[in-house]
């Protein structure tokens, strides 16, 4: 066995020259294409998972957006003292939001628009809504559901299954069913 100093060593490597023998210097080609080979494996197993995730983490996002818009608007209601109306539309996957007039707080008449209509999800993910649904909150608290032209409401009670005030979001194979009472709670159900 040769042993070489320092010195030796920096000789040997300013002039190119190695004590490793030709076949030790670094990996071969078989070697980089099994490692190749392994890394695109593992990326095309792994990656379509990764992207099912991040699309059903949005449309769990869009269901959350969407019980958050409902109590949102029955809060306003109830600390305004004038009836809204959420009009959701299913062919856009939308909402908008409607004030009564101020001389109408019962919310028996016309009713205008407050804002822009909205993305259910808030983002480009856009699920399906099983209908269009209409719900009006009194400022008592309650929750009615508006039906037919001209406009009758009828109460959002757990009596009938299932309530009448139910949303049913879907996307690629997921399916919540977003239920209100007639006194606002929610429940969310896969």
């Amino acid at each position: 066995m040769i042993r070489f100093s320092r010195s030796d060593r920096s000789i040997a490597a300013a002039s190119g020259t190695s004590s490793m023998p030709a076949h030790a210097r670094g990996f071969s080609l078989a070697e980089m294409l099994v490692t190749l080979a392994v890394i695109m494996i593992t990326t095309a197993i792994v990656g379509p998972a990764v992207k099912n995730s991040y699309e059903t983490y949005k449309f769990r996002g869009a269901v959350t957006s969407t019980t958050g818009a409902i109590r949102s608007a029955r809060y306003q209601a109830m600390a305004q003292g004038y009836s809204l109306r959420m009009v959701f539309g299913h062919t856009a996957g939308t909402y908008q939001l409607q004030r009564s007039a101020d001389t109408d707080p019962s919310g028996t008449g016309a009713f205008t628009s407050l804002g822009n209509t909205r993305l259910m999800s808030g983002s480009s993910l856009n699920p399906g809504l099983g209908a269009d649904i209409t719900l009006q909150f009194i400022p008592s608290g309650a929750v009615k559901l508006v039906s037919g032209s001209p406009a009758t409401m009828s109460s959002c009670g757990a009596a009938v299954s299932p309530p009448p005030c139910t949303l049913t979001l879907t996307y690629r194979g997921n399916t919540e069913t977003i239920s209100v009472t007639g006194y606002g709670t929610i429940t969310v159900s896969p």
